[in-house]
Order: structure tokens, then C-alpha cells, then sequence
């Protein structure tokens, strides 16, 4: 029993589930709660006594750090019940502080070793926060997704949207968004549509009062230069408390009118996610096509194509030629009026 780790933390996106073995727990599992007392403990299987609440619920708290957002609850047990039929008792009772670091490294499992008296331990999971970037029709934002497989023509205005799952307190903002031709947002050609949470692109609109678990943006679709058809588009996402977020929106770009203070865009209590959404897929117009034809694309086509040009105009000339001499060869005889 000593040696046997006895209790285990899931993390999740907002909430995290406890499972505590049975022989921590003398008694019925419902004497097993968070702080709040209410939040108790049910039997999962034959062995486990399982507690899940949210990151809201229960008592949970949470803090921030230059590398974490931890969340924290405290498992009590007393054990039910007297010494010998009197008032007292000196069984023990047990206290298991419980959390959750999200977008943490590793994973730090606490031990124990139970006695008589008090019995308090720690335990801590990892977890990663739940993040999509979406596209939709229009700059509503609504539940309606774009297809992913349809084609946009260019010069098609694309909305897209960020949204954080998680719990109240906790906020997010794009940081920078960027295009390619591929899923891998490292590779080259790449193409800058958002840089220190301002547009880097002509088109690029950011609409920032979506409530602080989301953020839109929207640009005018267009293709890299070449045969590439699909855009893939990246977003760098920063998680942090709801106050951080809210000074980050407010702090808006240098365009803006009035000039806002972008110092605030500094702080060390976030971390920061990188979302994929894509292929896009770009239909060229006719205009298009025309000016990326063969000779956009092939070092070789411009000599074949005056090739082709000066053989065209040499096999005119020639039929030309022909033609005068064929006029020159014809003798004209008149016609005997007694034969009429």
C-alpha cells in the first residue's frame, strides 16, 4: 500500500476528474468532497472513487504564472463514526490537494505515505487548452460553418473566427495570423495577414468584440504566385486571464483613432498556441489564368513561344510568295470571235 500510487488527476480543456482508490476511504464514498461539500464523490468501479467538477465548480481556484494557469481544489475525508460508542474519535481524516497545470511540460505526480493522524498529499495532471479556428459566411459569426472543401474565387471576402473553450476568467487574443500553401506553418512561401494583434494586409479587418473567449478577422481571398490552388492559414493564439485579454483588445493598433497605448501588449502571465485552418481552395479568374499562363512559370516558354511565333509568320510569308507567283504565271488569250 505504501508503495502504490493510489489516486490519478485528468485534466481536461475545463475540467478535471479525480479517481481516488478505495482504500484511502474506510467509509461510503459520498463522504469523499471538493471544498464544497455538495461536490462529492461516486463509486466508478469496485476499486476507484471518482470526483470531476469544472474549473468553475466546487471551490476550484486558479492562478496564473509565466508558464502556467494552474487550477486547485482540496479532497477532504473524515472517517465516520466514534471510538468505542463515545464522543470522540482518533481515526484519521485525509486532505488531497488536487491540480491542474495547463500547458505545462510535464507531467509532477505527488506520493504519500499514509499513517495515523493526518494524512495530506498533493497530485497534479497537464492538459492543453481546446482551441479551433473556424470560417463562416459572413462577419456574424454564426453557428454556420463554411464547407472546407469549397472554392472561393479571389477577391471573396473569408471570415474566420478563433474560439477558446474553457471556463469564466480565462481569455484569449490573436496575436498573428499568416497563409501557405501548405499545413506546415513553417514552410515557405508564407504571406503575413496579422502581426502584434494588428492586420499586416490591406483587406484585413479584426473584430474584437466577440466576448473574450473569441476573436474574428476577415480578408480578401488570394492565391501565391504559381500553380498552387490552396491556402492554408495559421493563427498564433495567446491564453491568459480575462484582465489580461480585455488590456490587450483595448490596447488596439497604431491606425486606430485615438492612438492607443500598445505598451500594454506585454505580459508574461499567457501561453501561447499555434491552430490550423485550411486548405482553402482559390478558383483564378480569367484575367488570371491569362497573365500566370506558361510564361509565369517556365524559364523556357518565352523562347517557345517566339518560336512558334517566327514559324507562324515565315509559313504566311511563304504562302504569300506563292501566291504572287501563281498570279505572275498565267497567260491571258483573247478569246476568236468566229468560234463565238
Amino acid at each position: 500500500m505504501c508503495q502504490d500510487k493510489l489516486t490519478s488527476v485528468e485534466c481536461g480543456s475545463s475540467s478535471m476528474t479525480v479517481k481516488i482508490d478505495e482504500q484511502l476511504v474506510l467509509g461510503n464514498a459520498s463522504g469523499v468532497h471538493f471544498r464544497d461539500q455538495s461536490c462529492s464523490g461516486v463509486n466508478s468501479s469496485s476499486t476507484d472513487i471518482t470526483l470531476s467538477t469544472g474549473y468553475d465548480q466546487c471551490g476550484t481556484t486558479f492562478e496564473e504564472d509565466n508558464t502556467t494557469i494552474t487550477f486547485t481544489n482540496v479532497i477532504t475525508y473524515a472517517k465516520p463514526g466514534s471510538e468505542d460508542g463515545t464522543v470522540i474519535t482518533r481515526e484519521y481524516h485525509m486532505q488531497v490537494r488536487v491540480e491542474c497545470c495547463l500547458k505545462k511540460e510535464e507531467i509532477v505526480s505527488g506520493s504519500f505515505r499514509p499513517q495515523l493522524g493526518e494524512v495530506s498529499f498533493s497530485d497534479k495532471g497537464s492538459g492543453d487548452f481546446s482551441l479551433r479556428l473556424e470560417r463562416f459566411q459572413t462577419n456574424a459569426f454564426g453557428d454556420l460553418e463554411v464547407d472546407p472543401t469549397s472554392a472561393v474565387w479571389q477577391q471573396d471576402e473569408l471570415f474566420f473566427a478563433v474560439g477558446l473553450e474553457s471556463v469564466p476568467g480565462v481569455g484569449m487574443f490573436i496575436e498573428s495570423c499568416w497563409a501557405t500553401t501548405t499545413q506546415d506553418s513553417d514552410m515557405a512561401p508564407q504571406y503575413s495577414l496579422i502581426s502584434s494583434g494588428c492586420p499586416d494586409d490591406g483587406t484585413v479587418d479584426i473584430y474584437r468584440l466577440l466576448g473574450l473567449n473569441r476573436e474574428g478577422f476577415s480578408f480578401k481571398a488570394f492565391a501565391f504566385v504559381g500553380d498552387k490552388t490552396e491556402v492554408y492559414i495559421h493563427c498564433s493564439v495567446k491564453v491568459c486571464g480575462t484582465v489580461e485579454a480585455q488590456s490587450f483588445r483595448d490596447a488596439g493598433c497604431p491606425s486606430e483613432s485615438p492612438p492607443p497605448d500598445r505598451k500594454r501588449r506585454s505580459s508574461s502571465f499567457m501561453s501561447t498556441h499555434t491552430i490550423i485552418n485550411g486548405p482553402i481552395h482559390i478558383r483564378r479568374s480569367t484575367s488570371d489564368m491569362a497573365s500566370n499562363d506558361l510564361s509565369s512559370y517556365n524559364p523556357f516558354a518565352t523562347i517557345l513561344l517566339g518560336m512558334l511565333a517566327t514559324l507562324v509568320a515565315m509559313a504566311i510569308l511563304m504562302g504569300l510568295v506563292k501566291l504572287v507567283r501563281i498570279s505572275t504565271d498565267i497567260n491571258y488569250q483573247r478569246v476568236p470571235i468566229e468560234g463565238i
